[in-house]
C-alpha cells in the first residue's frame, strides 16, 4: 500500500506493522490538514488488486475459495471511525480475504469481519446515555464522533489522596464537549498509586466539610454540570458514615438557589466477595442523589481465570435485587460494558472486540453462550477471549428498558468501536454490499 492523501501512488505513510499469519496490521500516519481533527488510522489489511487469471489459478491450485476486496470502511478496524477522512474511493482503506479449506467458511469469516455476526435488529427505544471519560492528553476521540447521542459525559478525573489532596485533571475534551450544549460531570475517587487505597475514603467520610468543600472549589470553580463519586474498596464498617457524607453533599449541591445533580459509581450485590458491597445503604443513599449507576461490566478479568465479561445472568439477578429493595427505576442508571478480555500468555488484559477480532484462531468460529448472553472465542497461538459485542449490549439495553430503567452509562468510551454505535443505538445497520471474487 503506497497511498498518500490525495489516493494516488506516491511514498509511503504506513509507520508500524505488525505482521501475523492472516492479517497485516499497520497504523498509518495522518495525511489531512494540520489542526484538523483526525484520530489515529488503524486498519487490518490484506494485499489486494490481486484479481489476475495467473492468481486465481495458484489460488485454485492451493484449495482457496474465494478472495474479495472490502470497501467503504466495512471493515475498518478503526477504535474511533472518522466518517469525515474518507473523500474519495483511493482513500478508503480496503481488505482482501482469501479463504482456504483450513480456516472457517468463508461466510462465516465475511460475518464476523463485517461485524454482522454479532449484530442484530435494530434498537428503537430512547435511552439516556452517559459515558465515562478517563483522562488522556489527546482526548476522547469516541467522545467527539458520538457527542450527539451522548447525553452526559463523566470525566474520571481526580482522586483524594489520605490527606485530602486532590490529585488529577479532566481529559481535555470535556470543554469541547461543554461548548457543544452538553452536560459535562466531574468526578472525584479513592484511587492511589497502589490502586483503590481504603483508607481514602473513611479520610474523606471523617472530614465532610473539608472534603466537600474542595469539591465545591472545582465545580464551581471550572463550571461543571455535575458531581460524580466513585469510591471503591470501602471498609463495611464506614457504613453509616458514608451515608451521612452523601446527606451532606446533597445538602451542598442540590439547594433551590443552587442544583448540581449527583451521580455515583455503586457496587453491586451479590458480588464474588460480599463485603464489597456492604459499606453502600442503596435505599438511604438513593434518597438523597440523582442518579445510581451499578457497576455491572466486569464480573471476570485480568484478576480472575477466563469467564463471561458481565454474565447476564447475574446482570438481571443484580438489577431485579435493587428494584425489589423498592429503589426508584428512575434513580438507577444500568452499567454496561463495550469491551473483552484476552487470557493468553502474551497478555491478560482489557480489549476492544475488533482488537480480539483481529487475533482469533481462524479454525474455530467465536461461539456465543446463550446463558450468560456473551460471545467467547479461542486465539490464534493459544489463549481465549470474552467479549460484548453489539448484540449482547443491545440485549442488555433492552432488559433494563423493559424494567423500567431507562439510563445506561458505558464503561468506557474509547473502548468502544463503530460498530456498538450503529447496531445499539437505532442507526442505520452497515450493510455488505461489495462484489465478491469466487474461484470455481
Amino acid at each position: 500500500n503506497s497511498r498518500t492523501g490525495d489516493g494516488e501512488a506516491g511514498e509511503d505513510n504506513i509507520t508500524r506493522v505488525a505482521v501475523q499469519p492472516f492479517i497485516w496490521l499497520y497504523h498509518e500516519t495522518s495525511t489531512y490538514p494540520v489542526g484538523k481533527y483526525e484520530p489515529p488510522v488503524w486498519s487490518i489489511a490484506f494485499p489486494f488488486g490481486a484479481y489476475t487469471d495467473e492468481l486465481n489459478e495458484l489460488q485454485r491450485q492451493s484449495g482457496m475459495g474465494f478472495q474479495l476486496t472490502i470497501l467503504q470502511g466495512v471493515l475498518d478496524t478503526r477504535p474511533y471511525r472518522n466518517l469525515a477522512a474518507v473523500d474519495n474511493l483511493a482513500q478508503i482503506p480496503r481488505a482482501m480475504i482469501i479463504n482456504d479449506d483450513l480456516t472457517i467458511p468463508f461466510q462465516d469469516l465475511l460475518e464476523i469481519y463485517t461485524i454482522e455476526k454479532f449484530k442484530k435488529a435494530d434498537i428503537t427505544e430512547k435511552v439516556e446515555i452517559y459515558g465515562y471519560v478517563i483522562n488522556r492528553p489527546w482526548g476522547c476521540h469516541s467522545l467527539r464522533q458520538n457527542w450527539r447521542t451522548i447525553d452526559v459525559a463523566i470525566f474520571d478525573a481526580y482522586n483524594f489522596d489520605v490527606d485530602l489532596n486532590i490529585i488529577g485533571e479532566p481529559n481535555p475534551d470535556w470543554e469541547w464537549f461543554k461548548s457543544k450544549g452538553k452536560k459535562a460531570y466531574l468526578m472525584f475517587g479513592n484511587y492511589g498509586p497502589n490502586g483503590w487505597d481504603s483508607e481514602i475514603p473513611t479520610a474523606v467520610f471523617n472530614n465532610p466539610k473539608e472534603s466537600i468543600d474542595k469539591i465545591e472549589e472545582i465545580i464551581i470553580g471550572q463550571g461543571w454540570d455535575g458531581i460524580a463519586i466513585d469510591f471503591e474498596e470501602v471498609k463495611p464498617e464506614d457504613r453509616e458514615i458514608a451515608t451521612e457524607w452523601f446527606r451532606e453533599l446533597s445538602r451542598r449541591f442540590r439547594t433551590a438557589q443552587r442544583y448540581h445533580p449527583i451521580f455515583v459509581v455503586a457496587p453491586f450485590p451479590f458480588a464474588t466477595d460480599p463485603s464489597w458491597a456492604e459499606w453502600f445503604d442503596y435505599l438511604e443513599i438513593a434518597q438523597v442523589v440523582d442518579k445510581i449507576n451499578i457497576m455491572t461490566y466486569l464480573d471476570h478479568g485480568s484478576w480472575t481465570e477466563p469467564g463471561p465479561i458481565s454474565d447476564m445472568r447475574l446482570f438481571k439477578k443484580r438489577y431485579n435485587e435493587l428494584l425489589e429493595m423498592g429503589i426508584p427505576s428512575y434513580k438507577l442508571v444500568g452499567g454496561v460494558g463495550v469491551f473483552g478480555c484476552i487470557w493468553s500468555q502474551e497478555e491478560v488484559a482489557e480489549r476492544s472486540m475488533l482488537e480480539i477480532l483481529s487475533k482469533i484462531n481462524l479454525k474455530r468460529l467465536p461461539t456465543k453462550d446463550q446463558e450468560a448472553e456473551e460471545w467467547h472465542v479461542y486465539l490464534e497461538g493459544g489463549g481465549e477471549a470474552w467479549f460484548q459485542a453489539p448484540d449482547t449490549f443491545q440485549n442488555r439495553i433492552k432488559w433494563l428498558y423493559d424494567r423500567d430503567i431507562r439510563s445506561i452509562a458505558i464503561w468506557k468510551l474509547d473502548d468502544d468501536d463503530f460498530s456498538f454505535w450503529d447496531a445499539g443505538f437505532g442507526s442505520s445497520r452497515y450493510k455488505f454490499k461489495n462484489k465478491i471474487y469466487e474461484n470455481k
